[in-house]
């Protein structure tokens, strides 16, 4: 019977969202494709076989006609190969090409490089971490909601870009996101609320140093939390040349019904943890958030 919870945070938020950042603007910068196309390219790397784009879709918690719209570009960029299936020849499945799969190695080594040298530095990645990256797989299929039916190979590279892990980080991601918007919340709106309901009052700028949200964001959505009547704006008591904000009552009581169903997805992304791991994470997850306030 397990007795240890994760400890929903500011801090694992960030970290989460760092982790998506971090990928995303190394593939903008250093590669032709996508977030969603690497975790694809990784996925069908790892199966080892040709797959349809159903099967892909659900693996990878996107709509089939997304999924399918990806693979026509790959397939037009060398990167994946279409074949009829042997048993239905209606049914069209993919593989990865040999182009392919060195783009989906040199990124994978690239990042896993950037991470050990930055969020991830100084993580036991000994049998702890072998425990947690392995437990990654029950972990998407909480948040998916039921068990996908592709057949991957995980830990294919020995670091910790794999399928698995690019999908995990997405998908409770996408779960926040969507948790904040039945809020009427974006996702950086409550993130704002979440820090001052800990910390009382902020300056727009340290709200965007602290949370890593662009200063333009940031006033952004001050000015839609401060429409809603959810901030009040005044002059910060400890510095007359700036502007502070603060929850209102309203804000205060929005961000506490949002915290609670956020915290459900975080137990759901966890919930594939045995105690000793979850006390591990959690851990880890204060030690990757101090890595990024170091950077």
């Amino acid at each position: 019977m397990k007795h240890e919870s994760i400890a929903l945070s500011r801090q694992m938020m960030t970290v989460i969202l760092e982790h998506v950042r971090i990928v995303k603007e190394h593939l903008r910068c250093n590669a032709t494709i996508t977030y969603n196309d690497f975790l694809v390219l990784l996925a069908l790397q790892e199966a080892g076989e040709p797959v349809g784009a159903e099967t892909l879709a659900d693996y990878a918690i996107l709509q089939r006609g997304t999924v399918a719209a990806m693979l026509q570009e790959m397939q037009k960029a060398g990167l994946v190969a279409r074949t009829s299936s042997e048993d239905d020849g209606r049914v069209m499945l993919y593989s990865i090409t040999r182009e392919g799969s060195a783009v989906a190695r040199q990124c994978s080594a690239d990042l896993s490089a950037k991470l050990d040298e930055g969020i991830l530095l100084g993580l036991d990645q000994g049998e702890a971490g072998k425990a947690i990256r392995g437990s990654i797989r029950g972990a998407c299929d909480h948040l998916r909601g039921h068990r996908h039916g592709m057949a991957i190979e995980g830990g294919w590279l020995p670091n910790p870009i794999c399928a698995d892990y690019l999908l995990y980080w997405r998908a409770i991601t996408e779960k926040w996101t969507s948790v904040a918007a039945e809020h009427g919340l974006a996702l950086g709106e409550y993130r704002m609320l979440e820090y001052l309901d800990e910390f009382g009052t902020a300056s727009t700028g340290d709200l965007a140093c602290r949370l890593g949200i662009k200063q333009s964001n940031v006033s952004l959505y001050k000015r839609r939390l401060l429409e809603r009547g959810l901030l009040h704006e005044a002059m910060d008591p400890f510095d007359g040349r700036k502007v502070a904000v603060r929850s209102t009552k309203e804000g205060a009581a929005v961000f506490s019904r949002a915290r609670k169903s956020m915290n459900i997805v975080a137990q759901q992304g966890h919930k594939a943890l045995a105690d000793a791991d979850i006390m591990t994470m959690n851990v880890w997850y204060m030690q990757m958030y101090l890595n990024l306030w170091r950077s």
